[in-house]
C-alpha cells in the first residue's frame, strides 16, 4: 500500500510517493517523469526513517533529476498537433465520436471530459501496430521468431527483450523520429540473436538497422523528458 508526502525539490513541491515491498531487499529511490512524483519503496521491516535519510542524503541528484527530466506536462487537447510515426497528427474533438485514426486526424469524443485520456490509449494501441510492424520488417527476413510484441509506459526503458522472444517497448517511441524508433527495435530484435551486449551484439545491431545506433541514444537521452510530458495532466 502506498501513501503519499511531498517534498521541495528544485524549488517546487513534488509529490512523494512511499511504497513497502515485501520483496525488496533494499530502499529504493526513483525520479518519475510520467508522474512527476519521487518513488521511495521500502523492504517490509525497513523504518520509513531509514528512507527519508537516504533521499536527503541523495537530495542533490533528485533536484538534477526533477530539473532536468520533469519537463512541463504536455496534455492532449484538441486541434492539438503532435508527432506520430515521423508525421504530425491533427487531434479533433467531436462530440459523440469513437476514437479512430483517420489518416493524419486521429477523432475523439468530448463526452464526460476525458479527451487527453481518449487520445493516450489510441496513440498507444496505434503504436503497439506500429511497432509490431517495425519488428516483423527486421526479424522476418532473418528467420528470427517473435513470440510477442508489447507495448507500456516504462519510465527508464525505451525497449527490452526477453529469452522467450518476447519484446516489449515504450509506446512513446511512436512519438520520436522513425529514425529514433527504428533504432531502437533494431537493438531489440539483434537480442533475438545475442542475448548480451557484446561486441558481436552491438554489431548486429547497427547491421540490422543499416546505421549506427549512437545517434538515437543521444537524441532519447535528450528528448526522451519531452515525450514522457505527453499526455500528462498537472495535477
Amino acid at each position: 500500500m502506498a501513501a503519499s508526502r511531498a517534498l521541495q525539490l528544485a524549488g517546487r513541491q513534488v509529490p512523494l510517493a512511499i511504497r513497502r515491498d515485501p520483496r525488496s531487499r533494499r530502499i529504493i529511490i526513483r525520479a518519475c517523469p510520467q508522474s512527476r512524483s519521487v518513488r521511495l519503496t521500502l523492504p517490509a521491516r525497513a523504518p520509513l526513517r531509514a528512507g527519508l535519510m537516504l533521499i536527503e542524503a541523495n537530495r542533490a541528484w533528485l533536484e538534477d533529476e526533477v530539473r532536468r527530466r520533469f519537463v512541463a506536462a504536455i496534455p492532449f487537447s484538441p486541434g492539438m498537433r503532435v508527432p506520430f510515426a515521423g508525421r504530425p497528427m491533427l487531434l479533433e474533438a467531436r462530440p459523440g465520436a469513437r476514437v479512430r485514426l483517420e489518416g493524419d486526424r486521429l477523432l475523439a469524443g468530448t463526452d464526460g471530459g476525458g479527451f487527453n485520456r481518449r487520445v493516450a490509449a489510441a496513440l498507444r494501441r496505434a503504436a503497439r501496430a506500429l511497432l509490431t510492424d517495425d519488428v516483423e520488417a527486421l526479424a522476418r527476413p532473418l528467420g528470427l521468431p517473435v513470440a510477442e510484441v508489447r507495448v507500456g509506459d516504462p519510465v527508464r526503458r525505451w525497449g527490452s527483450c526477453s529469452r522467450s522472444g518476447r519484446i516489449a517497448f515504450s509506446w512513446r517511441l511512436a512519438l520520436a523520429p522513425d529514425e529514433v524508433r527504428r533504432a531502437v527495435v533494431a537493438h531489440e530484435v539483434a537480442h533475438l540473436i545475442h542475448f548480451d551486449h557484446s561486441p558481436a551484439f552491438r554489431a548486429a545491431a547497427e547491421r540490422i538497422h543499416g546505421a549506427p545506433l549512437e545517434g538515437a541514444t543521444e537524441w532519447l537521452r535528450c528528448n526522451g523528458p519531452w515525450l514522457h510530458a505527453f499526455g500528462v495532466e498537472e495535477g
